[in-house]
This record gives structure tokens, sequence and C-alpha cells, in this order.
């Protein structure tokens, strides 16, 4: 949510809360407001919360005392209240199903303090990566919000027990899907300003992620943005088999690889394009999103080349009159290949400390 959004989402009020959610409530959209717009001063965070004036100035106090926000001089104006320099860590990990995997620590202000690729199966690197964790975090390990887990299609935690030292240094682990983590990453990161929008994320398969109006969208049992199992082409073909990533010359990349938009790139481009466009197409007018994010394990150079080409096919079909004039803008993850790592850090500071999307 941008802060203007804060004050919406306080709208709502604290209905069919008791007490003590109420009050959690309360503390989480006020350090939002801060996180986004801060330093604020207190009658700011008041019109931006809905909340009186004493009563922020009551979350405030919690807030300085827990080591989440300070106090930031603002010359001839009231005293303003911005985030801590250290205030909390989520550490991010991106577990593709491959060996290869991506761990970030992510501080509340969105900065990147460590990003790390590294290999499931190798204890020590595991071990190495741990310690790594705990050196950037220094000696308030309480400032650890918790590990996020982003689980690529059919990947299973338990079968990787060489993670363990690693989740063990975390006070508590949130599992989630890795399509769910990209759209948690876009919200928090870069989300559009009514805060809907969806996430197509090309991996070996095709699936997608949701944002409705600021709150994750899941389907039931979880089953939302399959959509590489729509059929496409003549031969009905699943959207899978013509634009999943596994079709893809050379995926998975090697990290900052050469020449990867090369002619047989560019071909599994022309094949894809228009099956993927279909999916946006039906992405679009059963959601109205304000954004299609064009997201996955793909390097910022290919998500952007792959959001090109769908804009050039968006504006060929606007421009057609029996064609829908609706369709959303398209653009490449704003977090590109870290973008599932980055939602499952985000994921432990809606966990803990911020408004939750997913509630």
């Amino acid at each position: 949510m941008k802060a203007d959004a804060v004050g919406r989402t306080a709208e709502a009020g604290t209905a069919g809360r008791n007490l003590v959610q109420a009050a959690d409530h309360n503390l989480r959209i006020t350090l939002e407001a801060i996180r986004r717009g801060g330093p604020l001063a207190r009658s700011d965070l008041a019109r931006l919360t809905g909340l009186s004036e004493p009563g922020v100035g009551n979350i405030l106090k919690q807030l300085l005392a827990g080591g989440l926000v300070a106090k930031a001089g603002r010359a001839g104006r009231a005293a303003g209240f911005g985030l801590a320099e250290n205030a909390a860590f989520g550490l991010g990990i991106d577990l593709p199903g491959e060996r290869a995997a991506t761990a970030v620590v992510v501080d509340l202000r969105g900065r990147v303090r460590l990003r790390r690729r590294f290999d499931v199966e190798d204890r020590r690197e595991v071990e190495e990566l741990r310690d790594a964790v705990l050196a950037c975090i220094g000696t308030e390990r309480d400032r650890l919000a918790g590990c996020g887990v982003a689980l690529g299609e059919g990947v299973s935690l338990s079968a990787m027990p060489c993670l363990e030292p690693l989740l063990a240094a975390s006070p508590e682990t949130f599992i989630l899907r890795d399509t769910d983590a990209a759209s948690l990453g876009e919200l928090h990161f870069g989300m559009p300003e009514d805060g809907s929008f969806a996430t197509v994320f090309i991996d070996r398969t095709v699936r997608a992620g949701f944002v409705i109006e600021g709150r994750l969208f899941r389907g039931v049992r979880g089953r939302a943005g399959r959509l590489g199992r729509m059929h496409v082409d003549g031969d009905g073909s699943p959207l899978d088999a013509v634009a999943g990533a596994g079709a893809m010359p050379g995926f998975p990349f090697a990290e900052a690889a050469p020449g990867i938009l090369d002619a047989g790139w560019r071909a599994w481009l022309d094949r894809a394009a228009l099956p993927l466009m279909d999916a946006v197409v039906a992405v679009a007018g059963f959601l109205g999103p304000a954004a299609v994010f064009v997201g996955g394990r793909l390097p910022e150079a290919v998500l952007a080349a792959i959001a090109d080409r769908l804009n050039e096919e968006r504006a060929r079909r606007v421009g057609h009159p029996e064609q829908p004039f609706w369709l959303p803008w398209i653009a490449p993850a704003t977090l590109a290949e870290d973008g599932a790592a980055m939602g499952a850090a985000a994921a432990t500071f809606f966990s803990r400390l911020l408004p939750d999307p997913r509630r």
C-alpha cells in the first residue's frame, strides 16, 4: 500500500476485532504509513491512519521502545518519525526445485543487505550462508522477523535436509508458493496505485499470482493462477508446452549469461507471444487488474524482452474494433529474477509487523 492507501484501509475500522486484535491492527497500519511515507509527524499519521493523535502517540511510544522507529529532525517543523536504521530484517529463500537456490536478507526499508546463490544439497555451503546471514544482522538477532521460503511447483521443503542449519537460525519459518511470493514482492516493493495486479510467472510451467485491491488472492486451496493448463494453438497444446521456460533455449540461465537473447531464444518468443497474450486477455477479462507483470526466474533482459513483445501485441489488439480496448499495461516484474526471494522476505514483515495482505 502507498501511504495514502493506509487511510483507506483504516476506514474499514476494527469491527469484529477484539481489543488485542484492534491494537495490533492499529500498530501495523501506523508502521506501514511510516514505512511508506516517513518521516511523518504525529498529525500526519493521525490523518493517514484515521486514528486520534493521542492514540498515535501511544503507538509511537511502543514503536520507539521496540526500536522500530526513530525520531527524525525536520527543520522548522514538528518532529517526524521514520524507520530505525536496523528496525527489522527478513530472510527470503527461493527454492525452484533445482540445486541452485537464492537467498536474500532485506531490511524493513526495502534495502537488500545480502544476496547469495547457493547449493541446497551442500551442507557446508548452507552453513556458510547461515553465518553470513547472522553476520549481516549483527548482534541484535531478535531483529530477524523470520525466514520466508518460496517453493517452486512440486517442491517440498522436507526433501531438503541440508537447509536445516539455515532455517534453525530464524525464529520462525513461513512457507508460500513462489507465485504468491513474487506477488507479495511486487506489492511490497513496487505495486501500482490501486493495488490490483497480476504476475504471470514463467517457469517450467506458466502460472500466475493475483493481488486484488491490496489482497493476495489464492483461490480455493491455492489453485488460482494455473494458466499453463490452458489449451492453445490449433492442436490443443497446453500453454506450458508452448510458453513454459522448459522450452526456452538456455533455461535455467546462468547469472549474467552472455548472448541470452540469441536467435534460438527469439524463435521461442515468436512461438510463445500470442499464446501468452491470450492468457493475459483471459486474466484481464476476469479480474481487471491495473497492470500485468511478467516475472519468473529469468534474467531482467529476458523479462523485459517478453514484456515488450506482449505490449506490441497489446497495442495491435486494442487498436482493433473487435478486440478488448481495456487490456492493462504489461511490464517486467520490478524485482526480476529475485521476485520470489524478495517476496518471501517481505512475507516475514507481513506476518509480524505490517498489514498482512494474505488475511
